[in-house]
């Protein structure tokens, strides 16, 4: 599903009409049209933003259905690196997640905003 068939989905399902989530995202009507349309794209900015405003994170709004990471075989550096995660405290742990997240995110936004330039 595009990022423009999604922020439509979510916003009819909360019975908002364009220029009610307009107002909450903080841009004009006329560019929720466009994005629903998938005309253009939100910046990286309002993202943030309008995954706010549907109260999930900027990385549900932007993945695909069933996206998933997943490791390759050869690549045995990563693998290897994964592994040591476990020797670490709970803190640590969190800390690796929370950038490993903040990184994919970040990933699929300039993935997003890429493929319709």
């Amino acid at each position: 599903m595009s990022l423009g068939r999604k922020i439509a989905k979510l916003r009819k399902e909360r019975d908002w009409t364009q220029d009610q989530f307009a107002d909450r995202v903080g841009v004009h009507g006329r560019h929720i049209s466009r994005w629903e349309t998938d005309k253009s794209k939100p910046t990286i900015e309002k993202i943030r933003r309008i995954a706010e405003v549907f109260g999930i994170s900027a990385e549900d709004l932007i993945k695909e259905n069933g996206e998933e990471f997943v490791v390759q075989e050869q690549d045995r550096t990563l693998i290897k690196h994964i592994k040591l995660i476990e020797d670490l405290n709970e803190d640590d742990k969190q800390i690796v997640i929370q950038l490993i997240k903040a990184l994919s995110t970040k990933r699929r936004m300039e993935k997003v905003l890429r493929s319709e330039e």
